[in-house]
C-alpha cells in the first residue's frame, strides 16, 4: 500500500519543467507547450514529475487508499501478516463497511467481524461502519479533495474524480 504504478508518459526529450507564466499547461522552451489534462497533471504531481503523457509507467505517491469490508481486511490482513508489513500511513487509509452490512448470515457476520477487529487492532482513525456506500461516504466525510491521487478497492472508485481528484479502482493485491 505504498505506491501505485500508473501508465503515463514523459514529455518529449528536451522539454523542461512547467514555466511560471500565466499558462499552467506550458512546458518547454520558446513558447512551446504540451497541453496536459487534469488526469495528467494529477498523475505528474503524484509521481513527482513536471508532466506525463500516455504510455509511460510512473510510480505515484498515494494520498488516499479506500477499501471496504469485502475488498479490505479479510484479504489484506493475511497478506500483510505474511510479509511482516503494516499499513504504510493510517491517516491515508479509509475503511468503509458497506458490502456485508447489515449482516444476513454467518458468512457476512464473519466478514464484518474480521473488518471490525482488524480496524480496531490497526487503530485506523477513519472507519465507517454501516454509514453508507463507500464511494459516497468517503467524499461526504471530506477524505477526497481536489488534486489528490487516490486508489480504492471498489469498481466505483473513479467517482472520486467528481471532486477534482484522480481516483481509480485497484484489486486487493495492488492495495
Amino acid at each position: 500500500m505504498n505506491a501505485q504504478r500508473v501508465s503515463a508518459a514523459r514529455p518529449p526529450e528536451g522539454a523542461k519543467a512547467p514555466l511560471g507564466g500565466s499558462d499552467p499547461h506550458a512546458v518547454g522552451e520558446r513558447g512551446g507547450s504540451i497541453k496536459l489534462t487534469l488526469a495528467q497533471k494529477l498523475i505528474a504531481r503524484a509521481a513527482g514529475c513536471s508532466a506525463v503523457t500516455p504510455g509511460e509507467i510512473v510510480t505515484c505517491k498515494v494520498d488516499l487508499a479506500m477499501f471496504h469490508d469485502s475488498s479490505g481486511p479479510r484479504r489484506l490482513k493475511p497478506m500483510l501478516e505474511a510479509l511482516g508489513a503494516q499499513v504504510w500511513d493510517k491517516s491515508k487509509v479509509v475503511l468503509v463497511m458497506d458490502h456485508y452490512v447489515p449482516e444476513q448470515d454467518d458468512e457476512s457476520r464473519r466478514i464484518v467481524r474480521i473488518a471490525r477487529d482488524w480496524a480496531r487492532d490497526q487503530q485506523l482513525p477513519h472507519v465507517y461502519d454501516s454509514q453508507g456506500i463507500c464511494h459516497v461516504v468517503v467524499p461526504q466525510h471530506g477524505h477526497i479533495r481536489p488534486g489528490m491521487f487516490c486508489v480504492g478497492g471498489d469498481s466505483h472508485s473513479p467517482t472520486g474524480g467528481a471532486f477534482g481528484a484522480y481516483m481509480f479502482g485497484i484489486g486487493r493485491t495492488e492495495m
